[in-house]
Order: C-alpha cells, then structure tokens, then sequence
C-alpha cells in the first residue's frame, strides 16, 4: 500500500515517527541508529545531483537517452527521440506522468520495490510546476465550486511551490541518480561582476522559490544550447557561460562538452561519486 501525504505539507507523515521533545533525551537505541548515520563527506557523494536547462530541441531529452538504465518521468510527453536506432544501449524505461498522483506513486514504487534504475528524471521540471499548478486549483474548485479552475491566485503559486519542493526533497533521498530537466526563460537580475547593474540571465522556467531550492541542492548544472560548425548542427552543454546559471560544484568539468553524454560527465565525476578522489575544485 502506497503511503498518502499532505502534499500542501513539507513533511509526509509516512516518514515520520515521533517528534523529539527537545528537553527529554533520546532513547540509547535512537542515539545508536543516529550515530550509524554519520559518515565522511566522501562517502555522502554516491549519486549525481544535476539540473539540465535550455531552449526547446537543445538536446535536453537526448542527453538522457545517453543514460542506460534511467527512468524518465515524461511531463512532456517528449521522450519518444529516444529510440533504439539513436540509442541501442538504452535500457531505461519512460513513463508518461498525469498527474503528481503519478509521481508520488512512482516515487514509492523506486523507494520501496526492487528496480532495475540506476537514475531517474523528471522531463520536465517546468510542465511538473505546471501540474502542480493544476492539482491546487482542482483542489480548490472542489472545495468551493464557485472558484475558477483557470485563475490562479497568489496562495494557490505558493501552494504549488509547496508540492514541488516537497517532491524534489522526496525523490532526492533516493539512492539513485537524480536529473531535474527544465526549460529556459529570461530573468533580470543583477550582474555577477559589477553587482548592481540589472543585466538578462537565461535561468530554468520554474518559480523563483522553487528554482533557487532547486540549483541550491544539485552539484551540476547543465546549460544545453547549440551550434552550427563546419555546416553541421551540434548539441553543447555548459557548465560555466555568462548570462545563464550553468555551474560545477566540485570544479571539475570544462566549461562545455559537445555532443553530451552520460559518459563524458562520469569521466569527470565517476571518482568524485564513489569517494575515489579529494577535489580542490572552488565549487561550494
């Protein structure tokens, strides 16, 4: 049986045991689970944590199809690119997401059953915003069916927020590797080197709230864009380009890959991921 949550919550009460009274001390057997806990940052650095972001067709979906045994939660129904003839090593599965009723069903079914994934994405992050948009005005519809299914007001953007950041937190304590695919929108904001004159970024269409918990949890964001070289079209991903929030946590990849693959970023971050390597990078 699937565990039901308060999804307008940021805890789900399937997790949850007791509430420490902070004056009572803990139990002995408590404090000895707790203890088994702790562990060297290296040994925290198992799974990649990455957002891919950009324009329509810049290969976001593509770069997935590179990942062999992923699962791809496909908000945009997009995912059919991925073929055997481009990609004859994929064995990865999709499946098409509703609702966010398919994405708490999915996430228990990753949490609690034998799999074959070793990543999981969602594609995309932007139409997931877009649903949980939906889910809390059909929920406010229902209880008040005088209120509009088509007009979205200040509370029903913060409780769609909500969902969102609950699941993101939810799915990133799976043991596997997490992907969060969003597309591009422009923002203003304030130029890095200068610090006060309001320049355009190119950031992932999320709302801000949600984007900044977002960025601020991964290691690797990936800015996918393209080129035209030698009369032939070429995917690029970066990881450091002015204007956009491309950025490396751990320093170690270059500042874009043509042509990206999973492959080519486990080159970089396979040894960082299973604490094989000190890295100096200046990434924090």
């Amino acid at each position: 049986e699937i565990p039901s949550c308060d999804w307008s919550s940021d805890v789900c009460s399937s997790d949850l045991t007791a509430l420490a009274n902070p004056h009572e001390i803990p139990d002995i057997e408590a404090m000895r689970a707790a203890w088994k806990r702790a562990e060297t940052p290296t040994q925290a650095a198992q799974w990649l944590e990455m957002v891919v972001y950009g324009k329509p067709k810049r290969g976001k979906t593509h770069f997935l199809g590179s990942i062999p045994n992923i699962l791809i939660l496909d908000f945009d129904q997009g995912s059919s690119i991925i073929t055997k003839q481009k990609f004859p090593d994929f064995r990865g599965k999709r499946v098409a997401i509703e609702s966010f009723n398919d994405v708490a069903l999915w996430y228990w079914i990753l949490k609690t059953q034998k799999h074959p994934f070793q990543a999981v994405a969602w594609d995309t992050a932007t139409m997931a915003m877009e649903l949980a948009l939906q889910h809390v005005l059909a929920e406010k519809v229902q209880r008040d069916p005088r209120k509009s299914a088509y007009k979205a007001e200040q509370d029903d953007y913060g409780r769609a927020a909500r969902i969102m950041r609950h699941w993101i937190t939810m799915y990133r304590s799976l043991p596997i590797h997490k992907i969060w695919v969003c597309h591009e929108r422009a923002d203003e904001a304030p130029d890095e080197e200068t610090g006060t004159q309001e320049v355009e970024w190119y950031v992932p269409d999320l709302q801000p709230s949600v984007r900044s918990y977002l960025l601020g949890l991964v290691s690797l964001i990936g800015y996918a864009y393209r080129v035209h070289k030698d009369g032939k079209l070429q995917f690029r991903m970066a990881f450091d380009r002015p204007g956009t929030m491309a950025a490396d946590r751990y320093g170690v990849m270059p500042k874009a890959i043509a042509n990206p693959t999973w492959d080519k970023i486990m080159e970089r971050y396979g040894k960082i991921l299973t604490g094989g390597e000190d890295n100096d990078g200046d990434g924090s």
